[in-house]
C-alpha cells in the first residue's frame, strides 16, 4: 500500500483478481488496456486477425464494439489474446475500478456484455445510426423525424420537474470526466429491472434509474446535469 500511494507500483485490493497481481510496469497495463480501448482509425486489426475474427464469429461484435461502444465477452478474450481467465478478469475488474468499463445489463443479452464509454461514436437520437439494440425498450418510434420530435418533447417534460447541477472545473475539462460519469451511472442503472436502455454519445447521454427517474448529461466545456425522481 505506501509503495502504491507512492506511485512505485499499481495495487488494488477491491477483489481478488485485483488483490493477486502488483504491476510493477506501468507500460504493462497500458499495452493491455489499449487492446480494447482503442480507435478503429488507427488501431486496425491485421488481415490474419479479422480472418480468425471472421471464423470465430467474432464480426458483428466487432460492428457493435465500433459502433455502439458495447464489447462482448467473447471479444475481450479475443482481443487479450485468448488469455487465462485470471487475467481477463483482472483487467474487467480493473477496468471497473478505474471506471473504463461498465457492465451492460440491458436489452436482455444472453451473454455478457461490456461498455467502454470512451469508445462511443453515437450521435444523438438518429435512428438511421442507431442500433436496434437501442430501440426495443425505448420509445418504439416509426421514423427519425418522429423520433427526434418525441425524444426532444420527452426530454423537456422531464427536466421541467427536475434538478440541474452543472460540474465547473474551470477553463479545461479534464479528460475522461463525462465517460467516468456514464460509467457510474450505467452501472447503477443496471441494477435496477425496469431501467429502460441508456441512450448514449460522446457528447449528451440519457439514463435512467428504474422506470422514472431520469438523467441527462451534456458535455462542453462543462458538464451540465440534470436529475428527474419522483
Amino acid at each position: 500500500e505506501f509503495f502504491h500511494e507512492l506511485g512505485v507500483v499499481v495495487h488494488f485490493t477491491d477483489t481478488a483478481a485485483l488483490k493477486s497481481v502488483v504491476t510493477l510496469n506501468s507500460q504493462w497495463l497500458i499495452d493491455n488496456l489499449a487492446k480494447l480501448i482503442r480507435d478503429d482509425k488507427y488501431h486496425q486489426f491485421t488481415k490474419s486477425e479479422q480472418a480468425e475474427m471472421e471464423k470465430l464469429g467474432l464480426a458483428e461484435d466487432i460492428k457493435r464494439m465500433n459502433e455502439h461502444a458495447l464489447v462482448s465477452q467473447d471479444l475481450i478474450y479475443f482481443l487479450f489474446g485468448h488469455s487465462h481467465d485470471d487475467d481477463v478478469q483482472f483487467f474487467l475488474d480493473f477496468g471497473r475500478r478505474m471506471l473504463l468499463l461498465s457492465d451492460w445489463k440491458f436489452d436482455n443479452q444472453q451473454e455478457r456484455m461490456y461498455l467502454v464509454p470512451s469508445l462511443l461514436q453515437q450521435p444523438a437520437f438518429k435512428s438511421s445510426r442507431i442500433s436496434k439494440l437501442w430501440k426495443p425498450k425505448l420509445w418504439g418510434y416509426s421514423s427519425a423525424k418522429d423520433e427526434a420530435t418525441e425524444m426532444s418533447t420527452k426530454v423537456s417534460f422531464l427536466l421541467k420537474f427536475g434538478v440541474a447541477f452543472v460540474l465547473d472545473f474551470g477553463e479545461t475539462l479534464p479528460v475522461g470526466i463525462y465517460e467516468r460519469i456514464i460509467c457510474v451511472a450505467v452501472g447503477m442503472s443496471g441494477e435496477d429491472g425496469n431501467s429502460r436502455t441508456p441512450v448514449l454519445n460522446p457528447s449528451r447521454s440519457d439514463i435512467w434509474f428504474g422506470a422514472v427517474s431520469f438523467l441527462h448529461i451534456e458535455k462542453g466545456k462543462k458538464i451540465n446535469t440534470h436529475v428527474r425522481s419522483p
